[in-house]
């Protein structure tokens, strides 16, 4: 009799723990890219299909502050969880961290044919993070999303900061497959002085 009640109260016990719990994921997906960029060396520009104006798509940027220009080299790491509640509601945790740095420079040399650096640094750290809420019951299809990071560039002086925009695309394949690319860095707004 006493093995009875025992047995009674252990198992009402396993079901009240189950019920008293709700189950947070059911589905989950994540992945962590390193997406590197390379600034560096003489501008290059292209017309803008759409605009039909110059726009600048590789080499050094131009410090809007100093006029010179900054070879930028950086890494950004980007951290994405795909999830799916128990309701069937979708969220996409999206974490960066962007580091790297700048060197500025004037001119190109005549003779050796290589940038003339003016000797200023311009270091950067940057992250943030954000959530993206999906319809519910889009786990298994496919998902893209476009984000933007601005990237303070800091100089030595209080009237040298100014700032950079990478724009990043989001891909996740309908099979859970996440991809990440950088699709543009750009001048930012002016001199944040």
């Amino acid at each position: 009799m006493a093995t009875a009640r025992i047995s009674r109260f252990v198992v009402g016990v396993a079901v009240a723990t189950a019920l008293a719990v709700p189950t947070i994921v059911t589905a989950q997906n994540g992945s962590t890219f390193v997406v590197e960029f390379d600034r560096t060396g003489p501008p290059e520009f292209e017309i803008d299909p759409v605009t039909g104006q110059q726009i600048q798509v590789g080499g050094a940027f131009l410090n809007p502050c100093t006029k010179e220009f900054v070879d930028v080299l950086g890494a950004t790491t980007i951290t994405i969880v795909d999830t799916l509640d128990n309701k069937g509601n979708r969220k996409i945790d999206v974490k960066t961290v962007t580091k790297g740095t700048g060197a500025g420079w004037t001119a190109i040399d005549p003779i050796t044919l290589l940038q003339m650096f003016s000797g200023k640094v311009y270091a950067f750290s940057e992250s943030q993070s954000f959530i993206v809420k999906a319809p519910v019951g889009t786990l298994s299809q496919a998902f893209e999303s476009d984000f933007f990071d601005k990237i303070a560039m800091k100089g030595a002086g209080k009237i040298d900061n100014w700032m950079i925009r990478a724009r990043f695309r989001i891909k996740i394949a309908a099979d859970g497959t996440i991809m990440v690319n950088l699709v543009r860095l750009t001048q930012g707004d002016g001199c944040k002085g």
